[in-house]
């Protein structure tokens, strides 16, 4: 079966609904009958066959929804791999930058270190039991260096970091955000960070997590039964009195005030 090329946008990344590795020496079937998700396979080290043609280390493969997808070891030695599946359709737009061969779905990499990288967190993640972000950050890390090398480098890779920073931050409002653990899990440093909030949106990564406090903040005074206290945890304020010193200082009055004034 041939898949259609599409002319493909590689921004934002798509979802992704998991991200793992396995090692394997013994031979045999390592393809579930699941057929619902892209799958994207990077052969780390060893080769595999699949759908009956042989994909050795430097290689990969994609694997559409309700297509054949069966992928066996079949020579006795050390075969790591590492795969990404999704439901995302927009998983479908990326495919042309692969430049994966339309019938057998099978691409060559260049961005080898990244992908050994990617293998090696993903070993120490499964052992830590690490959540979704830790499995969208290697993901975003590895479309980095594949559109560095598609695209140049440039422009891709900062709006990558960006689109990963801005979700990791609204998902965790709630929780003790760190301008340092996000700059970790994405491998760069707190300053080039920086740049790239500022280069993008005019503030710092700082200023963007208390505009999405507040508006969050705002949100739940407005359409919540929810009491002050509780909407300060919401946002990530055990204390309710520095809660109220924040939004007073972003809002120009407290939370109580803002929801006496805006519910009228």
């Amino acid at each position: 079966m041939k898949i259609e090329l599409h002319k493909y946008n590689p921004l934002p990344v798509p979802e992704i609904t998991c991200m793992g590795c396995c090692s394997e020496t013994e031979t045999g079937h390592y393809m579930g009958e699941d057929k619902t998700d892209y799958i994207i396979c990077y052969v780390v080290t060893g080769e595999v066959i699949y759908n009956g043609n042989p994909v050795w280390e430097g290689k990969g493969f994609w694997a559409f929804p309700d297509t054949q997808r069966e992928c066996r070891i079949e020579a006795e030695a050390k075969t790591e791999l590492v795969w990404v599946r999704s439901k995302d359709e927009r998983m479908r737009g990326i495919f042309e930058s692969f430049r994966a061969d339309p019938y057998t779905l099978i691409f060559q990499y260049e961005y080898v270190p990244a992908v050994r990288n990617a293998f090696d967190q993903l070993v120490i993640m499964h052992k830590l039991e690490t959540g979704y972000f830790d499995m969208y950050g290697i993901f975003v890390s590895l479309m980095q260096a594949h559109f560095n090398l598609v695209l140049g480098g440039g422009k891709s890779s900062s709006e990558l970091y960006l689109q990963f920073s801005r979700r990791y931050i609204r998902d965790s409002i709630a929780g003790n955000l760190r301008i340092e653990a996000l700059a970790e899990k994405l491998g760069i440093s707190q300053a080039h960070l920086y740049r790239i909030f500022k280069t993008h949106l005019g503030i710092s990564p700082k200023e963007y997590i208390n505009r999405c406090r507040t508006e969050q903040a705002r949100k739940l005074l407005l359409e919540s039964g929810l009491s002050v206290a509780e909407i300060g945890k919401a946002v990530g304020y055990s204390d309710p009195m520095a809660f109220s010193r924040f939004f007073t200082s972003q809002q120009g009055m407290s939370p109580s005030g803002f929801r006496k004034e805006y519910q009228r």
